[in-house]
């Protein structure tokens, strides 16, 4: 391994030389920018003032100036370390004069964008434009030095600035239309065109031809008869020849009319007519009168220009109209408009008056009749819209005025009290007997008065409310004798016996006096109460033979009695002790007292007193004069025993209800309404006679805020009714026409067709004449002023027209007639007299199946209109206010029952039977009764009786059930959930007087010896389990089975009778108890025991005094803990009520560790009380809330003004359902059909097609139908149509022309093209893009066709086009490749120019002959599924060799031993060079980056590559081999390129199959 040191180290050095030479590259490239600057500009000043201020400004850009000089980006200069000059400075504008040689730049127009950078095709921002700039005397004009504009202080404009010189876009358009027919022959050749997509821009290629054309091989024989126009009308030559019928509305004109052939030369008129000349080229004609118009009326103020609150200017308009004096007639030129609106421009910025809903405050909270929840109500309020002013006054207007969506709510629900009684809690433990006076404590007890208290109280768990049970007294108290307040406390000292060493001697004892704190006081204290007990007493100490005795036992416990007598009778407790041993022969030595008894400490009296407070006072207020506020208001409290008031001195004052408390008095609100809105306007603007009644307006007030605490009542008119008194006398208008004039022709006609007129004008009531547009509006459509007539030729059978169908008054299948006459002409030929060939009569049969029945759609929803006494605003689905009530309320009808269902049947008629009865205007109305069921409720049974409680001294759990007795039905409140028995089941807390179960026992027997006299016995105790009340007084014995899981105390045990002179000893003491938890062993009783007398000297001595045991669960020892019951059930008013907000309640059990359940006073002493948990909890039992609605509102106006409508009416949910409760009706809205009145309205059909046709080219008429059209689509009487002026005065004839084949024919312009940006563009924020249309020629005629073929405007772009290669799955070798925009729509190629045109032909060179080897789409060689490619060091497949497989040794050697020795040093030898390749690379990549951008900013996140362009189609997307499960050789082959995109920016951008690799080259 030596060798490798000094080749790291030469590498180490070239590595070093390397970098320096990157160095001095960075240095030297950083050494090509440079900044360039223009020279300043003159000092220039806004608004041609001087002086200081003044700004001068220069052209600043970067500058490479090698090897080639050129504009760069300014980020290079900026990281090259200079710094970059200004481009703007203050300056001082000189004010000299510059006299009569007065001067001026010239600036010229800036040329088109350019670049300095050599074969680029497009740069952002990076092109500049010049212009020529250059100083002229201002008189002359004459060119002069640019240095005499400078001084006179002229800054010179601008000659260069940069610009974009943005990427060339080449035309694109779409596929070509299909091939038009040649059958019609109406031009020269077929033609199929395409549309414009995207213009060419910035040097782009131009737009190909729109279109495409083909001779037409049938039509070389066709004919087309072109004619002239008709020429102007003119009027009769000599309107006083007396020959010629004349009219001033009449004239005469003439036309021509040639022959041509296809190719537009003139042939023969009979090629094109025939034998005949059916056309005429001379006739009458109305003479062309322009519309006059008179003039503009007075401008009426429409709004005034205002600004909205979101600082849009509103523009105000000036309206204007005028009369129509005279209608167009002929060619005369149409009205023009009749109205004008001008908008007021105002510089004064007066903000709009705006509108606003306006609410007055919620009314009080009422109770909803049989609403089932009885603690929610319902509040209502008005809401009006008013309009606000400048002055920020408000006036109501009319509710359309305000947003419809923006509408409050007008109720809503809220809280209110349920019926409910008041609850308590249990009563608390009785407290200690207390000491009230202790000063006079002696006093009264000599006067046999008690002298303590005790007391017990309960809380209140929910208080009354709307009239229920009120609450029980919440405190009781017992006079007692409690403990004293002093008492002597005695500490005995040891017995000395007069005569060593035992028998009778003395002790000394100290007294102290002490208070019930244990502290020491003077004796006085106690010597008031009770004698001093001696200092010293007599005692003995027991000798060998003296009788001993055991000590005294505990008192025993006093029995709790209470005493109502005077004098009361004491109650007594005793001890007693037993012989431990008989004295020797003396008997009488053991005669000592064995029982003792004392008088109890404590009497209490059976009367308990309570508290009884009065209702409150009224509130006092702290300031009487403002009659509300804050207060104080009192009660009396007494106290009461058997409802007999005693002094307040038997009652404890701890628990003394309050007697103030702080009051609030609410100030009265008074009732405010608000102003009066505008008066509406007049129901009419005129008065006549047929008017009814008088015409009113009326104005209204809304009451703002309800009276409330006393406050003012509302007034009670708030709307007033005015009658219109001022208004005019309406004017009566009609038309006033003349007879018909004669039938007037042409002046070189005898006979034929001809025109005849009348005079038609518009009259007032008193016969004036006045301006057509009063009769048009007033009266209808203007009668015709000509129409057509006819005058026969001699040779011409000649009749009157037909009179109008006669009346069908036989009905369906009668007939109906009409007739005729002949008029006689001076030589009627004879065949006019044929009765076949010209019938005078004419029958038809009045078809009915002709008439039209329009329904109403269908029957409308069973409608259930209220009773009319109802005004309530909200009701219920439901008024059941009980599950189980059975029978339906009063209102129920409301909701269910018998209604309607409503449909109209209009009748039209399409034939002319229109006078049979059922066809008229007139609808039926056809009703159906329908019916709603009421829905019945789930019905359930009366809850069972409270089982008993099973506790006897602790709380327990009592229970109740119900069952179902009948199921809801039509939308009843559901059944509630019910458990496996299918019940109901409540649980409730009960509270039983204690009977607690413990052990008792009593005191040991004497020792029974088997010798009467001394020696081992046996000694015995009565144990019982006793039942303890509530105060701990045992009350009875009951079964041992009630005291399981407690320690039994042991009711036998050994004991020993001492003889003389054996050392006696005490009983033992109860065994101390086990510290918890038990341990098993690791945990000691003990007990002990005094010597009572020592032994003699030939006895043994005494022995131990002390005894220890293990403690061992379930033996001696037992763990306890508390456990939390479960909560019982949510009980509402004591579970008198369903729903609403009650209580639940639970208790602790003290438990062993075996779950055994205890006194609870057993785990209180060993393990303290129950932690502070919950007994109580607030609840809640949701109701059954049924949904509740609002009443209807009232119908709607028919939403047709003419015809059949709907009307409808709504209600709206105010509270969903909840639980059980009845659901929402699906019918929130009802509709109704409705027929104001029959439909009528103007049509306008489209103008018909240019006439002559067929064959025929040139001048022509179009003429169109403006028609009254009933709501049957069937034309009707004008006159039922409403007046519309602007569609009466329109012209129904316009002359036109039809375009020879041999004249240029365009296409109609197309769609505007989707708005266009390129994704470059697009990607840095660009979004005006443009849109184009086009047209294209389709018959290019004679003369060239030189119109405008395509244009463009700017319009927003909203996302970007992009354009690619698509190319459709292989089929036999082939497949079809197009190019596509974004959208997926074909374009020419030009659009994906800049791409690699992907291979329609699947073709392999060299040819992919190997086994199990495919041509894939890349025109290279693959394998097949499942096989795996063997490539050379070209990369060409050469071998498929199988997956998961490998070739045999042997194989290997034999196929390819030689190469794979010299393939390992050649492939090093590659590997090596590609190494350094990408090295060189990488470095040269950074360099440049270097270059451009200056140094990289550390720590930055580097951005994610992300292509510009758009993804392939589904047709371009090539199938990936992992996601082809069919294919069979994709496995194998090479990632296709999937997709290759053309940017708008003219890049190519390879898209392969997993898509997350981007690579971008020039094109």
């Amino acid at each position: 391994m030596g060798y490798g040191k000094p080749q790291m180290t030469s590498l180490i050095v070239h590595s070093s030389l390397f970098l320096a030479f990157l160095t001095s590259l960075t240095h030297s490239a950083n050494a090509e920018y440079r900044w360039r600057a223009d020279s300043w500009s003159d000092c220039e000043k806004p608004y041609g003032t001087c002086g200081r201020g003044g700004t001068q400004r220069r052209n600043v850009w970067c500058e490479k100036s090698y090897p080639v000089q050129q504009s760069v980006p300014h980020s290079l200069c900026r990281n090259s370390g200079y710094d970059e000059p200004l481009q703007e400075q203050s300056c001082y504008k000189s004010c000299d004069t510059v006299g009569s040689y007065q001067v001026r730049w010239v600036v010229g127009r800036w040329s088109e964008c350019q670049i300095e950078l050599q074969g680029v095709d497009c740069a952002k921002n990076l092109g500049y434009q010049t212009r020529d700039v250059y100083c002229v005397y201002q008189i002359t004009g004459d060119r002069t030095e640019d240095s005499v504009c400078a001084s006179f202080n002229q800054g010179k404009p601008p000659t260069r600035q940069s610009c974009k010189y943005n990427c060339p876009q080449n035309c694109v358009v779409g596929e070509f239309s299909e091939w038009s027919s040649c059958d019609d022959c109406r031009f020269l050749n077929r033609s199929r065109t395409r549309d414009i997509i995207v213009p060419n821009n910035n040097r782009g290629k131009p737009c190909p031809a729109f279109s495409e054309m083909s001779p037409c091989s049938n039509c070389s024989d066709k004919y087309f008869l072109n004619f002239t126009p008709w020429s102007f009308c003119q009027v009769f030559p000599d309107p006083s020849n007396s020959r010629i019928p004349y009219n001033p509305y009449i004239g005469n004109q003439d036309r021509s009319f040639d022959c041509f052939n296809i190719r537009g030369q003139k042939e023969e008129l009979s090629k094109c007519t025939g034998k005949f000349q059916p056309f005429s080229f001379r006739q009458s004609c109305i003479i062309s009168q322009d519309c006059v118009l008179g003039p503009w009326q007075g401008l009426t103020t429409i709004n005034q220009t205002c600004v909205s609150r979101n600082n849009v200017v509103k523009s105000g308009y000036l309206y204007q109209k005028r009369d129509v004096i005279q209608i167009p007639l002929g060619d005369g030129k149409p009205c023009g408009p009749l109205e004008e609106y001008i908008p007021i421009k105002s510089s004064q910025k007066i903000n709009c008056p705006r509108t606003q809903w306006i609410m007055s405050d919620w009314s009080e909270c009422k109770p909803i009749q049989g609403h089932q929840q009885c603690n929610t109500g319902i509040q209502d309020r008005y809401i009006f819209c008013v309009q606000i002013d400048q002055a920020g006054r408000q006036t109501p207007v009319e509710e359309s005025e305000c947003s419809p969506e923006k509408r409050p709510l007008s109720s809503r629900t809220c809280p209110t009290q349920c019926k409910t009684d008041c609850t308590v809690s249990i009563w608390s433990q009785w407290s200690q007997c207390k000491v009230t006076d202790c000063e006079m404590y002696a006093r009264r007890r000599r006067n046999n008065k008690k002298t303590g208290q005790r007391y017990r109280t309960r809380a209140t768990i929910t208080e009354p409310a709307q009239g229920g049970q009120m609450c029980p007294h919440l405190s009781e108290t017992q006079n007692c004798d409690p403990e004293p307040c002093y008492t002597w406390h005695v500490k005995q000292g040891v017995c000395i016996p007069q005569q060593s060493p035992c028998g009778v001697g003395i002790s000394h004892q100290t007294v102290s006096c002490f208070n019930r704190n244990m502290t020491s006081v003077v004796d006085s204290r106690c010597s008031e109460l009770k004698q001093q007990p001696p200092t010293q007493v007599q005692c003995v100490v027991s000798c060998a033979d003296d009788c001993v005795l055991s000590e005294w036992t505990e008192w025993s416990e006093c029995p709790r009695i209470c005493q109502n007598n005077i004098f009361p009778r004491p109650t007594l407790k005793h001890r007693t002790r037993t012989i431990l041993a008989k004295a020797a022969g003396q008997v009488s030595n053991c005669q000592a007292t064995l029982r003792e008894q004392g008088e109890c400490p404590t009497v209490i009296e059976c009367d308990t007193y309570t508290w009884q407070p009065e209702p409150w006072g009224p509130c006092l207020l702290d300031n009487p004069v403002k009659g509300c506020g804050r207060g104080e208001r009192n009660r009396i409290v007494h106290c009461y025993s058997n409802l007999t008031s005693v002094s307040e001195v038997k009652c404890a004052l701890e628990v003394k209800p309050p007697v103030k408390e702080v009051c609030t008095e609410p100030c009265p609100e008074n009732c405010n309404v608000s102003t009066w809105s505008a008066w509406s306007e007049c129901s009419a603007t005129c008065t006549s006679a047929n008017t009814l009644s008088n015409p009113s307006k009326s104005r209204r007030r809304y009451i703002e805020v309800h009276p409330k605490n006393g406050g003012v009542l509302c007034p009670s008119l708030l709307k007033e009714v005015k009658v219109c008194f001022d208004l005019p006398v309406c004017n009566q208008y009609q038309w006033n026409v003349t007879d018909w004039s004669e039938c007037i022709l042409h002046r070189k006609e005898k006979c034929g067709r001809g025109l005849k007129a009348r005079n038609v004008t518009c009259l007032l009531n008193d016969g004036s004449v006045s301006p057509i547009n009063n009769c048009l509006t007033s009266v209808g459509q203007m009668p015709v002023v000509a129409e057509p007539c006819y005058i026969a030729c001699e040779d011409e059978c000649l009749f009157t027209d037909w009179t109008p169908w006669s009346k069908c008054l036989q009905g369906c299948g009668s007939k109906r007639f009409r007739q005729r006459s002949s008029k006689i002409g001076s030589n009627p030929p004879p065949e006019c007299s044929d009765m076949i060939k010209y019938p005078r009569y004419e029958p038809d049969i009045c078809h009915c199946d002709l008439i039209k029945e329009e329904l109403g759609g269908e029957f409308s929803q069973c409608i259930l209109d209220p009773p009319k006494e109802s005004s309530g605003l909200l009701r219920p689905i439901s008024t059941s206010s009980k599950r189980d009530n059975p029978a339906p309320s009063k209102g129920e009808g409301k909701v269910c029952g018998w209604g309607q269902k409503i449909r109209y049947v209009a009748c039209q008629s399409r034939s002319a039977a229109a006078s049979i009865r059922r066809c008229s205007e007139a609808v039926s109305l056809e009703v159906k009764h329908c019916n709603i069921p009421c829905p019945n409720d789930c019905k359930m049974a009366l809850w069972s009786e409270w089982s008993k409680c099973p506790s006897k001294c602790r709380p327990g759990i009592q229970k109740r059930s119900r069952y179902i007795e009948q199921l809801n039905s039509a939308g009843g409140r559901q059944c509630p959930s019910l458990d496996s028995t299918q019940t109901e089941t409540q649980t409730r807390l009960c509270h039983p007087e204690c009977s607690q179960y413990i052990w008792k026992a009593y005191e040991w027997s004497m020792c029974d010896s088997s010798s009467r006299t001394c020696g081992d016995g046996t000694q015995r105790r009565v144990v019982n389990c006793v039942i303890v009340n509530v105060n701990g007084d045992t009350t009875g014995i009951t079964t041992e089975d009630n005291c399981a899981g407690q320690v039994k105390p042991h009711s036998e045990q050994q004991c020993r009778l001492a003889c003389v002179g054996e050392c006696v000893m005490s009983d033992w003491t109860e065994w101390t108890e086990c510290p918890r938890p038990c341990s098993n062993g690791y945990q000691k009783q003990t007990r002990t025991r005094k010597i009572m007398r020592h032994a003699s000297r030939y006895h043994p001595r005494c022995v131990e005094t002390e005894d220890y045991r293990d403690c061992i669960k379930d033996i001696n020892c037992v763990d306890y803990h508390w456990s939390w019951m479960p909560w019982t059930s949510c009980l509402i008013n004591n579970g008198n009520e369903e729903c609403g907000r009650g209580l639940q309640e639970r208790f602790p059990m003290c438990r062993t560790h075996n779950e055994v359940d205890v006194d609870d006073r057993i785990c209180t002493q060993i393990i303290g009380p129950p932690e502070h948990g919950k007994r109580t909890n607030d609840c809640e039992v949701p109701c059954d809330v049924d949904c509740l609605v609002s009443d209807w509102t009232e119908w709607s106006s028919c939403s047709q003004t003419c015809g059949i409508g709907e009307s409808t009416r709504e209600r709206v949910v105010v509270e969903q359902y909840t639980g059980n409760g009845r659901k929402c009706p699906s019918d929130l809205v009802q509709t109704k059909p409705c027929y104001p009145k029959g439909c009528y309205r103007w049509t306008i059909s489209d103008w018909s097609p240019c006439m002559p046709q067929n064959n025929m080219c040139g001048a022509g008429i179009q003429t169109r139908n403006v028609s009254c059209l009933g709501d049957d689509g069937l034309p009707a009487d004008p006159e039922k149509c409403p007046p519309d002026l602007d569609i009466l005065v329109l012209k129904t004839e316009q002359k036109c022309e039809v375009l020879c084949p041999w004249d240029c024919v365009l296409t109609e312009w197309s769609e505007w093209s989707k708005c266009f940006v390129n994704c470059a563009d697009f990607a840095i924020g660009a979004t005006q893009g443009k849109t184009s249309r086009s047209r294209a020629i389709i018959s290019q005629g004679l003369i060239p066709c030189n119109d405008k073929l395509w244009e463009t405007k700017i319009c927003p772009a909203t996302d970007c086009t992009s354009f690619s290669w698509v190319a459709s799955p292989w089929t036999n070798g082939k497949r079809e490749v197009s190019c596509q925009t974004s959208d997926g729509l074909r374009v020419n190629k030009e659009a994906c120019h800049g791409s690699v045109h992907p291979s329609s032909v699947l073709s392999c060179d060299p040819p992919c002959n190997g086994d199990h080897m495919v041509c894939n789409d890349t025109n290279t060689c693959g394998c097949e599924a499942d096989f795996v490619a063997l490539t050379d060091i070209m990369g060409q497949v050469v071998r498929c060799v199988e997956q998961n497989s490998t070739l045999s040794v042997g194989a290997q050697k034999k196929d390819s031993e030689e190469e794979i020795e010299t393939n390992y040093w050649m492939y090093a030898v590659v590997a090596a060079g590609t190494l350094f390749i990408v090295f060189v690379a990488l470095a040269l990549y950074h360099m440049s980056d270097f270059f451009k951008n200056g140094p990289r900013p550390h720590g930055e996140p580097k951005e994610e590559k992300k292509s510009i362009g758009i993804e392939s189609t589904d047709t371009a997307t090539r199938i990936s081999r992992q996601g082809n499960e069919n294919c069979n050789v994709c496995s194998q082959i090479p990632v296709p390129v999937e997709t290759m995109v053309t940017t708008s920016n003219g890049r190519t951008e390879i898209r392969v199959a997993d898509d997350s690799v981007s690579n971008e080259g020039e094109s």
